[in-house]
């Protein structure tokens, strides 16, 4: 019995393009242009949240076959660099000068 093993990962490069990778296949998706300076990306159920250096959070489909952005929001005026905290009451941003908990609303 051959068993494979598959990685996958999300990442952003140095330029700040996301991107999802399959090994041994290498390029899944990848967004269209810069994303920002630096970003973080966290796994949350079927949602992939990426938080800009620029402060803006993106709610991706984690789904491997596309980059497929749900929704965007500003949630800083100043850098951010700390990933997204997900919270059963929201989403804990850090930025350079406060922490903020963006309520969840159906």
């Amino acid at each position: 019995m051959v068993m494979r093993a598959t990685l996958s990962l999300v990442a952003l490069l140095v330029t700040a393009k996301a991107f999802a990778s399959d090994w041994p296949q290498w390029n899944l998706w990848e967004s269209e242009g810069r994303l920002g300076d630096n970003g973080a990306v966290v796994l949350w159920g079927k949602w992939l949240l990426v938080l800009t250096s620029g402060g803006e959070l993106l709610v991706l489909e984690a789904d491997a076959q596309s980059f497929s952005e749900t929704r965007r929001y500003a949630v800083a005026e100043t850098p951010t660099w700390a990933h997204p905290v997900p919270t059963a009451s929201g989403i804990l941003v850090k930025d350079e000068f406060s922490l903020a908990l963006w309520k969840l609303t159906p």
